[in-house]
């Protein structure tokens, strides 16, 4: 009970996870969230549409996240790059989650997430797209990890799937 108590403490104070050695020897995880979810993440947002792409940074930010938005597919590509460059480790991803439109100008959101991808294989990625299919059709030769989450929808919906990729991903690496 002490050591669970001792680990809720720094959790909360450090908002890390934590790996500890239980009685058989196993490791596990102890991930405590106050709160609900109590990690900040760093979320990429690629949409064109100022309004919307507002909308989502400010949910997320009152959530405690830092949100980098971008409002077409090379510059959301050059945000992801300069994040690259400046991760501590070559074990982080350069971004817990990206959001992606599928439609944006001067690159669409598919041929973004190939590149992305291309670069970190397990980058969590979701797309936020009224052309589901569209995208179901092209990812579905070669995109395993990637979610996608169809307008309309609650911006209650867009947080709990965002935090759940994040932190699932986060979990298993």
């Amino acid at each position: 009970m002490y050591l669970i108590e001792f680990i809720q403490k720094i959790v909360y104070k450090e908002k890390r996870m934590f790996v500890v050695e239980n009685k058989q020897q196993h490791l596990s995880y102890y991930d405590v969230l106050i709160d609900g979810y109590d990690m900040p993440l760093k979320i990429l947002i690629a949409e064109d549409e100022k309004d919307i792409a507002d909308q989502y940074k400010e949910v997320l930010e009152t959530r405690g996240h830092s949100v980098t938005v971008t409002y077409n597919g090379v510059e959301a590509l050059n945000a992801y790059m300069r994040q690259l460059r400046s991760r501590q480790s070559k074990l982080d991803f350069p971004y817990d989650v990206v959001l992606i439109d599928y439609s944006m100008p001067y690159k669409d959101g598919v041929t973004l997430s190939e590149e992305i991808t291309q670069i970190v294989p397990d980058q969590p990625i979701i797309f936020v797209t009224a052309h589901g299919n569209k995208v179901l059709k092209a990812l579905s030769e070669y995109e395993e990890g990637v979610e996608m989450l169809t307008k309309p929808f609650s911006l209650n919906h867009l947080t709990r799937l965002t935090e759940n990729v994040a932190y699932e991903k986060i979990m298993t690496n």
